[in-house]
């Protein structure tokens, strides 16, 4: 198997973070993608989207509006 055959990618969707929070989240994920398929560190990818709360939906209602209201 070449190594682009073997290289993941991991896609996560999120709430705006603090980069150091995303530092962390990549790390983790790395290591563990790496150690569960036994592959090299460097050959996985991690892309992070950033969604804004007001274009998460929840139970019909922007999670933006239902974080106001937990406050």
């Amino acid at each position: 198997m070449r190594r682009s055959e073997r290289m993941p990618v991991v896609r996560i969707d999120m709430l705006p973070r603090s980069k150091k929070e995303k530092e962390k989240l990549i790390e983790g994920v790395i290591e563990a993608v790496a150690k569960t398929l036994k592959i090299e560190r460097d050959w996985v990818r991690v892309v992070i989207d950033e969604i804004p709360a007001e274009n998460w939906g929840v139970d019909g209602k922007q999670l933006s509006e239902l974080m106001k209201k937990k406050k």
